[in-house]
């Protein structure tokens, strides 16, 4: 964090130059607990091996500091979280908390326009593309996370190098280097940071919400990639859209017959071509309603699925590092078919200020999944009062009970 403080304040004595200097700052913090029921799987039996929080406490603050500077702005956005979390084994009746406080910069960036169609952005920064809700896959620097819709969920941005080329009002180009990493641990297990960079044309019919965009670039986990996406409305409220990622080499984790053991290795590297791909339907009127199907060539099917489950649980020489390697495998989602759905409605039963949220998952593979339930209410100007809960379900050590049966917070949101 001190790298880019350091860099980005060197820009700061430009503003005592310029004509047109504006200041913002903002604050939010988010107060909440968050209770959980481990599922008791066969990579976690009795939560020895995992240890998976039963309860905690959070105290989430962010600031946002904004520079406003003729044709450029600087952003800075701290962030504290402060926690208490306790935990709970059943088979050595362990109990044990733990507290700490963590001090992170989410985003750090300086954003300067070249001409009235083309600006620069240099820091760390969340850039997004892509119409669907649950996953963009034609985007390869941010990736699936299972805790991405929450209502107290940030993203951390990456160290890019970012130029935009407003071409004309009906396309654009945009073009991305990510140089080094913004410090966080790599997505896929023992792996570390590889630059990579990526580019994307986009086109839009004036006067409706309708586009399409090309994107391909040198991705972290692949030698390359070609995506497409699309956003087409019928007409006012309806629309359908997809998003869709073809890579090289994909590299990722998947088990493999080691004498009488299994062990999670690597894939091939022989020439496949993967696809990650949505395709949704949505609908806006007094609520919004989407339902999407994603497909993942390189997940596995219910025999692979099987052997990493038999390799993260058998006890063998490989045993640690199947477990890691099953956990954050490089697959985007562990297998091939998912149906999503999600149903957003504000201000039901004309209760003023209220949204509430309903999001469900399921894998086709063995019908598990999750459901999830959020509610967000304005009581005060600067405060709300939110919370969630999640219902897992499937049969014992499917897909989507392999962690928790269960998890709900509540808490508040301050603003200033």
């Amino acid at each position: 964090m001190c790298k880019w403080l350091s860099v980005l304040s060197l820009l700061l004595p430009l503003s005592a130059l310029a004509q047109n200097v504006e200041f913002g700052f903002s604050y939010e913090a988010y107060l909440f607990g968050e209770q959980r029921d481990y599922a008791d799987s066969i990579i976690n039996i009795g939560n020895e091996v995992l240890n998976i929080p039963e309860t905690g406490v959070f105290l989430d603050q962010r600031a946002e500091f904004k520079w406003l500077i003729n044709d450029a702005k600087i952003i800075f956005r701290p962030r504290i979280v402060s926690y208490q979390q306790n935990y709970k084994t059943e088979t050595t009746l362990k109990n044990e908390s733990k507290s700490d406080t963590d001090l992170n910069l989410t985003d750090a960036f300086y954003e300067q326009y070249i001409t009235d169609r083309i600006f620069t952005t240099v820091g760390l920064q969340v850039y997004q593309w892509g119409p669907a809700e649950i996953l963009n896959p034609s985007n390869p620097f941010f990736h699936f996370n299972t805790d991405q819709r929450s209502l107290v969920y940030k993203e951390k941005g990456k160290a890019l190098l970012r130029l935009n080329w407003n071409a004309k009002s009906d396309y654009n180009f945009v073009f991305m280097v990510e140089p080094v990493s913004n410090n966080e641990a790599h997505w896929i297990a023992e792996e570390k940071f590889k630059p990579q960079l990526a580019g994307k044309f986009e086109t839009a019919w004036a006067g409706t919400r309708n586009f399409l965009g090309l994107a391909f670039g040198i991705p972290d986990n692949a030698d390359f990639f070609i995506g497409e996406y699309f956003q087409y409305e019928f007409t006012e409220g309806v629309s359908i859209y997809a998003d869709a990622k073809h890579s090289a080499n994909n590299l990722f984790y998947e088990p493999q017959a080691e004498g009488v053991f299994q062990r999670m290795l690597p894939s091939d590297q022989d020439g496949t071509m993967s696809t990650l791909a949505v395709a949704g339907f949505r609908y806006e009127d007094n609520f919004d309603a989407r339902l999407e199907y994603i497909y993942n060539s390189a997940g596995y099917d219910q025999q692979k699925f099987d052997q990493a489950l038999l390799a993260s649980s058998q006890l063998s020489p490989y045993l640690v590092d199947n477990i890691k390697r099953f956990q954050k495998s490089g697959l985007e989602l562990l297998s091939q078919n998912y149906v999503y759905f999600s149903l957003r409605k504000t201000d039901p039963l004309e209760i003023k200020d209220l949204s509430l949220f309903f999001r469900s998952l399921t894998s086709l593979m063995d019908s598990s999944g999750v459901e999830q339930f959020e509610f967000d209410k304005s009581v005060l100007d600067w405060m709300n009062v939110f919370g969630q809960y999640s219902a897992f379900r499937g049969e014992q050590d499917s897909e989507f009970k392999l962690l928790d049966d269960w998890k709900a917070s509540v808490g508040l949101k301050a603003i200033y």
